[in-house]
Order: C-alpha cells, then sequence, then structure tokens
C-alpha cells in the first residue's frame, strides 16, 4: 500500500524568513475567536465566552457543532459553564469548514497562493525557541495534523525562513487558488470547461431584475412576506422560538451551505436587518433577506426569475416519463464514489471522503447484483480491495479510473483532471451502450460523495443538474487534453451538443431519480436535510453545478451527498458499516422507486 498522500514534489526549503503574529483575530463568527501559535509549535484556535453562554450556545454561536459541546467543555477543563469574557481552546477536530483558512490569513499574512497550491514561509518569529510545526501546517493546510508524514512534510523541526509549497490537490477546498484552464487551440474548438473540486465553474451572475412587490404580499406557505424600504425590495421572515439565523434563514432560503458562506451571509442579513448580535434576536424579529439572495422558488408571485424557474419545472416534468421495469430489468448503472487516489475529498477528524463514499458505492453494487437484473458500470475500482465492501476503512490512494487505459488517481493526477475523466468515461459508456440498442431511458448515473457543510447542516441531500446551467456545446477540457494522461474516452470524444428539450428532459429524469432516492432514505430512517434536500445546483457566491452532472449526458444523472461530515452526528453515522449498508440499500430503493414508478412524498 502506497502512502496516504504523494510525497510533496514541490516541498522545498529555501531562505527568507517572513514574520508573523503570534496571535491574531479571527472575523466571521458570532463569537470572538483567536489563533496562537502554541508552546508546542501548533496551531490553536480559542473562543471567547459571554455571559449568559452556556457550553451548548457557545459551541453554537462559535460556529461548531453544537452536539459536540461535552468536547468543547473538557477541553476547557469542564464545569458547569464557561465563565464570561474567558478564551477557551477549540480542539481541531471541532474547527468548522473554512476556520482553517481564517487562521492562515490571520496568522500568516505573507503566505500566498502560489503556482496552483499555497505557499508558506515559517515564520521568525518563536514561540518558546520554536516555530510552527510540520504536524501544525498538515492541521493548516490538510485539514489533520496526523497526516504531516503522509503529506511528505520532513520530520525534523522547521526552521524560520523555510518554505513550504503545498499542490493545490492536497490543500482544504478553502485554500484551493481557482485553477486556470486554457480553452483547448484549433479550428472549431470550444471553450474549455472550469472545475473547483468536484465543482464546476460558477454560473456568471445574473442581472439585476427590477420587481416591485405588492405591500403586505406573502408566500403561498406564509413563511415570507413582502416589502419594500430604502434599499429596495425584500422578503421578511420573522425568527421564531429556538431558530438560528443561520440554519432556518440563510440555509432554508438562500440555498447556501458552505460554512464561510453561510456565516458571510449570516452578517449581512443581519446588518440588513439591524440585528446587533445575531446570538440574541428575539422571536418575531423582522429578518431582511434582499430578493436577489432568494432561491426561485421563495420569490414573490409573478417574479421574472421565478416565473421562469415554474416554466422549467412543469416542462421538465412533462417530458421525465420512463417506462416501468421490474427488478431494474434491462436497466444500466453507471456508478461512480467521489474523489480518490490523491484527493481524499473532504477530510474532518480522521474521516476522509472518498474512502466511505467508495465503501458506499461497493455495497450498493453488491446489492444490484444480488437483488436486481441491472447492469453495472462502475467508474472507478481501488486497486488493492477490489469492489468488496469493508468493515475497517484505512486510507490507501491506488484508486484507479476504468478508463482505457486506466487512470491512476495516486499518481500526478489533479483533482480536476480526474473530475472531467469521470463524465468523459460516463458519456463513453452511454454511447456505447446506444450503439448496441440500448434505450436511454434504460440508463441511471449516481455519484455517492460525502459533504463538507456549516456544521449546522446535516443529513442526506441529491443533487440533479439544472437544464438552465448546462452548456449547449462542449469539449474536452485542457486539463484532460493537456494533463498529459492520455486515455482512450477523451482521445474519442470531440464535442457534445445539448438541446434545450434534451436538457429540460435531463433535468425532469434527474429530479425525479433523486427525489427516489431522498425520499427512500428517509423511509429507512435515515437523517436528509431538512430544507430542500433535493437541489438542481448549489450555491456558493452563485449558482453552480458539480462537472459530473453538469456535462453529464446520461439522462438520469444525480450526485447524492451521504452526510454532512462537519456534523459530528453525521460523521459517527458514516464510521458505522451498519449505516453505510442500511444507507446502500436505501439507495437501491430509490432506484426501484424510479423504475417502478412508487410516488414521492411532495415537498421534496
Amino acid at each position: 500500500m502506497r502512502p496516504l498522500l504523494p510525497a510533496l514534489a514541490a516541498l522545498c526549503i529555501a531562505g527568507n524568513a517572513a514574520a508573523a503574529p503570534r496571535e491574531a483575530a479571527l472575523p466571521g463568527a458570532a463569537r470572538q475567536l483567536r489563533a496562537e501559535i502554541g508552546a508546542d509549535g501548533r496551531f490553536h484556535v480559542e473562543v471567547k465566552a459571554e455571559p449568559g453562554d452556556g457550553w451548548w450556545r457557545l459551541a453554537d454561536q462559535a460556529g461548531l457543532d453544537a452536539s459536540r459541546w461535552r468536547e468543547l467543555s473538557r477541553a476547557g477543563g469542564g464545569g458547569r459553564g464557561p465563565t464570561a469574557h474567558r478564551w477557551y481552546p477549540v480542539p481541531g477536530e471541532l474547527w468548522p469548514a473554512g476556520l482553517g483558512a481564517r487562521v492562515v490569513r490571520a496568522l500568516f499574512p505573507e503566505s500566498e497562493p502560489h503556482e496552483g497550491g499555497w505557499r508558506h514561509r515559517v515564520s521568525s518569529q518563536k514561540v518558546n525557541g520554536r516555530s510552527e510545526s510540520p504536524w501544525a501546517l498538515a492541521q493548516l493546510y490538510a485539514g489533520d495534523g496526523r497526516l504531516h508524514e503522509r503529506l511528505g512534510l520532513p520530520r525534523r523541526s522547521l526552521r524560520p525562513g523555510d518554505r513550504v509549497v503545498v499542490p493545490r490537490e492536497l490543500c482544504l477546498a478553502e485554500l484551493r487558488p481557482p485553477a486556470e484552464d486554457a480553452a483547448p487551440a484549433g479550428a472549431g474548438a470550444v471553450p474549455a470547461v472550469e472545475a473547483d473540486d468536484d465543482i464546476a465553474d460558477e454560473q456568471p451572475p445574473e442581472p439585476p431584475v427590477a420587481f416591485e412587490v405588492a405591500p403586505g404580499s406573502r408566500s403561498a406557505d406564509g413563511l415570507l412576506t413582502y416589502e419594500s424600504d430604502e434599499q429596495g425590495p425584500h422578503a421578511v421572515y420573522r425568527l421564531q422560538a429556538g431558530e438560528t439565523l443561520y440554519s432556518h434563514v440563510v440555509i432554508r432560503f438562500t440555498g447556501r451551505l458552505g460554512g464561510s458562506y453561510v456565516n458571510e451571509a449570516a452578517r449581512r442579513f443581519a446588518e440588513r436587518s439591524g440585528i446587533r448580535d445575531v446570538t440574541d434576536i428575539p422571536v418575531g424579529w423582522k429578518v431582511r433577506i434582499p430578493l436577489e439572495e432568494l432561491r426561485p422558488e421563495f420569490l414573490p408571485p409573478g417574479h421574472p426569475r421565478r416565473l421562469e424557474w415554474e416554466r422549467e419545472q412543469e416542462e421538465s416534468r412533462r417530458l421525465s416519463t420512463v417506462p416501468v421495469r421490474r427488478g431494474l430489468a434491462g436497466v444500466h448503472v453507471v456508478l461512480d464514489a467521489g474523489h480518490g487516489g490523491s484527493d481524499p475529498g473532504a477530510l474532518s477528524a480522521n474521516v476522509w471522503e472518498d474512502d466511505y463514499a467508495y465503501d458506499i458505492k461497493c455495497r450498493l453494487m453488491a446489492l444490484l447484483a444480488d437483488r436486481t437484473h441491472a447492469t453495472v458500470h462502475p467508474l472507478v475500482t481501488d486497486a488493492s480491495t477490489g469492489h468488496a465492501p469493508l468493515s475497517r476503512l484505512s486510507r490507501d490512494d491506488d484508486e484507479r479510473l476504468l478508463t482505457e487505459p486506466p487512470l491512476e488517481l495516486g499518481r500526478g493526477v489533479s483533482t480536476r483532471t480526474a473530475v472531467h475523466a469521470r463524465w468523459l468515461l460516463s458519456n463513453d459508456i452511454r454511447r456505447r451502450l446506444l450503439q448496441d440498442g440500448v434505450a436511454d431511458d434504460q440508463l441511471v448515473f449516481v455519484s455517492i460523495h460525502a459533504d463538507s457543510l456549516h456544521p449546522s447542516a446535516r443529513g442526506a441531500m441529491a443533487y440533479y443538474p439544472a437544464s438552465k446551467f448546462r452548456p449547449d456545446r462542449y469539449g474536452v477540457p485542457s486539463s484532460v487534453s493537456g494533463s498529459g494522461h492520455s486515455f482512450k474516452e477523451a482521445r474519442a470524444a470531440n464535442q457534445f451538443k445539448m438541446t434545450r428539450t434534451e436538457a429540460l428532459r435531463a433535468e425532469g429524469r434527474s429530479r425525479r431519480l433523486g427525489e427516489s432516492i431522498i425520499e427512500s432514505v428517509r423511509e429507512a430512517g435515515i437523517e436528509v436535510h431538512g430544507f430542500s434536500p433535493v437541489r438542481g445546483y448549489i450555491v456558493r457566491k452563485r449558482a453552480m453545478v458539480p462537472a459530473v452532472l453538469r456535462f453529464n449526458r446520461v439522462p438520469a444523472s444525480v450526485l447524492v451527498e451521504v452526510v454532512n461530515l462537519n456534523n459530528g452526528e453525521d460523521q459517527k453515522q458514516l464510521r458505522d458499516p451498519a449505516f453505510r449498508q442500511a444507507f446502500a440499500e436505501a439507495v437501491l430503493d430509490g432506484l426501484l422507486r424510479y423504475f417502478e414508478g412508487a410516488p414521492v412524498r411532495s415537498g421534496q
């Protein structure tokens, strides 16, 4: 078995130290946070308690997983509650997504993106005679200090002036600078597609829409009222007892899920609504949400963006019918598990997304073989364990994509190349099946993942490709054609085309498939995300669609997020092989539900 991650070929030792502060404040949380380099050479984050805080409230308002308040309490010395105005340590395993990036930027302002990765300059300012340690750098840049040896960092202590360059694919997602892909050259070339991790390029911002709300108008469900003031039209939500600005407003109505994006939107909404302390909002307070921040289904009736969304929903639904296929007879399932090789995916407290997602994929493969007549086309395999489900998982990097020849994901293949190779392989499988006489409505694509979201979110989700975000023509991206990794499926591809009708049909079928899987997950007693768990796009700064869906020609395609690894309960469940088996069985039931026409509860 090879090491967890390839040795850092870009790791270099040079001179010229850059000074960095020993302690720095961290913005962006409801409770004040600060970071410092401790006497042990590691990075530490502390949170400041305010009057009235209990351990649960302190964890929640610091943007941590409040269900793990006992760990925060133990780290702080226990007791009935924290003391007001005192600083308490936040264990590294409780750090939410995005916090590592804030620590880097606060403590080391001269560290910078560098040649597709991140260049860290070891500070000349020592603490108790020590500089930051290899453990600390692995903790910050890769998400877990225990990875320092497998990351290729030297065993000896780093010296002031050393430079460490961490390749982009090994960095936490929030520290990855955008990769630059040039458009392919030559006659008839089309623009290169872009991807960030497993995410396609952000869509261009939509132009502002002039719209006047009718005074006192309400949403159909009565949750929102619509008003205007000197800053423009907006929705109003009155916060209920026990609700938070993060979960019950930002996540619910905007679709944002990532920790840093949720926190930033909460700050903007608080300022817009005259909220001084997001931890102490009176019940019934009017939270104002600008219309441009709302998901289309929450816009006022008659708003152009909502009307467009309603038309697309209706048309895609009309085109989404599929023939009944009992026991999945004649069905072909293209089955994927995200990340792999040198890309572990989301990472939290020694749980790597790729290993656990791959195990669920293997369990689903076995179920499809044992209980159905379906034919499975896996996209990825593990060279050492094959497709066997495992009770105990250990990290390796010998996964390969089943292209011709196989693309070894642990051998210098960038995340971007691997992502685009997946949909190229899936499209080639579809092409061959159609040539063999298989109908398009017999094909489905399922990709298994685990997410890294704001810690208040938990449960399963499914994404489908919304038609409005799909290009009508596209080709092989330069991250594949110029990567030096050659395989038949990329060489054979030239240009893909998709008509509007095809995109709408694919949206409808994919949404039905996602709804069927999530309904089966819910019926299995597994936690499902509380607000719209089936979505056609992801919202970060703007809307985006995972590349493996956006460019996939299989007409029923979904990406299933099993859990949120930043949520302690979700993470604990994913570790349990019985949970992984139950989830695989729920996905199987969802496939049967989709092809056998079983009803899906409304309001997905």
